[in-house]
């Protein structure tokens, strides 16, 4: 950040002064500015008051409506509209703004009735703002933005799709498999796993070359709904106990924890080295 000389606290009694002197100004009939705030110095992250004098300002001379229209750092973030008041007995109205904590300066001009706008000089009325990041501090805040929004509008599209496919891609998949005559995967229960628990998967390695005959423990690579989010567990599948083991029967098991958005649940089987796989000759 920027070293600052002074501390919100001296800035505000800054700006105190500062109003006062002004207030002395105009009593006295001199020319003071038409415009001002309090505080002088905007504070990033802290309300400031914008005034205008009406009377020196042709758009907003006769105008039934005023209102602040504002933006901070080049007008990239924080856009406002907010209607200005009357001070009472006077040609002033102000406005009340919340400063954006992001702000380096705030820019902003008037609009009086329909399209008529108040500027200083054609161009936009310009503050500095304190203890706001540095411009060059603001453009890293921009690109973290910018990875943070397409890091959820990548998420919100994957959830988007786990939707569509609850809702179409579910058909035909159930709570056991068979192929080659065998039924070569089950659960515990024989029923289908329940979205958020640990459900025991059964896999039969019958026929099944994987790690071969002396295996200790082979892996099952785990996704939910068609893959869409990729292998999202590797998981150690070991022997089953208490299962029948013949030529057509070679039980591995292992406990799958299901992601409670899963509507499918995907797997493939390698080796302890990932060298061999089975991925049902990728269907």
């Amino acid at each position: 950040r920027r070293a600052r000389t002074r501390t919100p606290r001296t800035a505000r009694a800054d700006a105190a002064a500062a109003v006062r002197d002004l207030a002395k100004t105009q009593l006295n009939g001199a020319d003071g500015p038409r415009v001002f705030t309090v505080p002088a110095v905007p504070v990033a992250g802290a309300p400031v008051r914008v005034f205008a004098d009406v009377e020196r300002a042709d758009a907003l001379r006769s105008a039934s409506e005023r209102t602040l229209v504002g933006g901070y750092n080049q007008w990239k973030i924080g856009s406002f509209e907010k209607a200005m008041e009357r001070v009472e007995g006077t040609s002033w109205v102000y406005v009340d703004v919340d400063v954006d904590e992001r702000a380096y300066e705030m820019s902003f001009v008037f609009r009086g009735d329909g399209q008529a706008y108040e500027k200083d000089e054609g161009q936009d009325f310009v503050a500095a703002v304190d203890f706001g990041p540095t411009p060059e501090e603001f453009v890293e805040i921009l690109k973290v933005v910018a990875m943070e929004d397409a890091a959820r509008a990548d998420a919100n599209a994957i959830v988007d799709a786990e939707m569509a496919f609850a809702r179409d891609g579910v058909a035909g998949v159930g709570a056991t498999f068979e192929k080659y005559g065998r039924l070569i995967c089950k659960t515990s229960t024989g029923d289908a796993g329940v979205a958020g628990s640990t459900e025991r998967v059964f896999w039969n390695k019958a026929l099944n070359p994987i790690g071969g005959d002396d295996a200790e423990k082979l892996i099952m690579h785990v996704g939910f709904n068609g893959w869409m989010r990729g292998v999202e567990e590797k998981l150690t599948l070991v022997r089953a106990t208490g299962e029948t083991r013949d030529e057509n029967n070679d039980w591995w098991v292992a406990d799958v924890p299901i992601r409670p958005s899963a509507s499918v649940l995907d797997f493939v089987i390698s080796d302890e080295d990932e060298m061999a796989w089975d991925n049902n000759e990728n269907a």
